[in-house]
């Protein structure tokens, strides 16, 4: 992922390319969390300390992500291969 794209970008374009807008808000939403929850990984890794008693746990963002993605891939229909 090169370049993080805003919501409205997104939304922006699927609708350009033919996309319904209903759906194309839809992928933006769940595109938008993949992208945050990425860069929160890729920032402080899928390992992090918890604040409150210092242990390690896995980043809260690994779910945040694993469930934006499933939501993606549940929109096949939608040709977003640009995006990624």
């Amino acid at each position: 992922m090169a370049t993080v794209m805003s919501r409205d970008e997104v939304v922006d374009a699927l609708v350009e390319r033919g996309v319904p807008r209903d759906r194309a808000v839809q992928y933006a939403d769940s595109f938008a969390q993949y992208q945050a929850a990425s860069v929160n990984i890729a920032e402080y890794g899928a390992i992090i300390r918890n604040p409150r008693t210092g242990q390690a746990v896995p980043n809260p963002y690994l779910k945040v992500r694993e469930g934006a993605l499933k939501a993606l891939r549940s929109m096949q229909d939608i040709d977003a291969a640009f995006l990624w």
